[in-house]
């Protein structure tokens, strides 16, 4: 199926919301939490690309309902679930409410819950068809798409793939030890951390490679040149500094593909 079929696909499938019941619900870290979802007519389930996101509508008593859409953390080969990972988005200052989606499913949200979903859709998702070195770059909870995507590429065993993630220390990395066990599957899988800020605790456990922010010296380090193929996805910030060095080590536009997490940009000034 080519890159045209499989947006037709999901479009069609996503005009209409379906209802998913919560089958497990795991605290990955204090701010993050991860929800199984099963529909409850089991020809609601349909497959996805590595990257893509569901649409979930939230009814909070009389208001209009809320729409949010939350990546698939998944693995696509897992059939008849997803799996989303949410981070609870605190307000940024006072007299300003919490995040309504991600409150909601981390408050109220328990095994057995129901919830309305479109079925999966996007077009940041990983090219099954590639076989170019492969650079997996995440930023915070923006890591749920790239950890679907790390499940399919794992597959690959004569593909080399980088799995680079930036979180604030130990306590707000989600997902570790399942990247570690992907990684431990192929030999071509190199996995490098970077804390911005990482307690004794996280030193003593060697959970980080690297301290303090991404920068161009340790891409540089860690990347041999290659035709790469590089997906982004995080905070806007993040986004555009870790664009910037990509493009400063002459990777071109063309092969970076990138989703964020928060208010969208355009990275490529040049070409806005």
């Amino acid at each position: 199926m080519n890159r045209f079929e499989i947006d037709q696909q999901a479009m069609t499938q996503a005009a209409r919301f379906r209802r998913f019941s919560v089958i497990d619900k795991r605290h990955e870290n204090g701010i993050i939490c991860s929800f199984l979802l099963k529909p409850e007519d089991p020809d609601d389930w349909c497959t996805f690309q590595a990257g893509q996101f569901l649409s979930l509508k939230i009814r909070r008593g009389e208001d209009r309902p809320i729409l949010r859409n939350y990546s698939v953390s998944s693995d696509p080969a897992t059939v008849g679930t997803y799996r989303i990972t949410v981070k609870r988005e605190n307000a940024p200052r006072p007299n300003v409410p919490d995040g309504l989606g991600s409150s909601y499913l981390h408050d109220e949200v328990q095994i057995g819950s129901s919830l309305e979903i479109t079925g999966p859709r996007g077009h940041f998702y990983l090219d099954e068809t590639s076989n170019r070195p492969l650079l997996l770059l995440s930023g915070g909870v923006g890591l749920t798409p790239m950890v679907s995507m790390l499940h399919v590429a794992a597959r690959q065993k004569d593909r080399p793939i980088w799995f680079i993630h930036a979180c604030r220390d130990g306590a707000a990395h989600a997902l570790a030890d399942e990247v570690q066990a992907v990684a431990a599957t192929n030999p071509n899988i190199t996995c490098h951390t970077v804390y911005q800020n990482p307690t004794n605790e996280d030193r003593l456990a060697a959970r980080f490679q690297s301290e303090g922010f991404i920068d161009r010296a340790c891409l540089k380090a860690l990347l041999p040149p290659a035709d790469y193929e590089c997906y982004l996805c995080g905070p806007p910030p993040f986004m555009q500094a870790v664009y910037d060095m990509l493009r400063g080590l002459d990777i071109p536009n063309e092969n970076i593909a990138y989703e964020f997490f928060g208010p969208a940009t355009v990275l490529d000034k040049k070409s806005a």
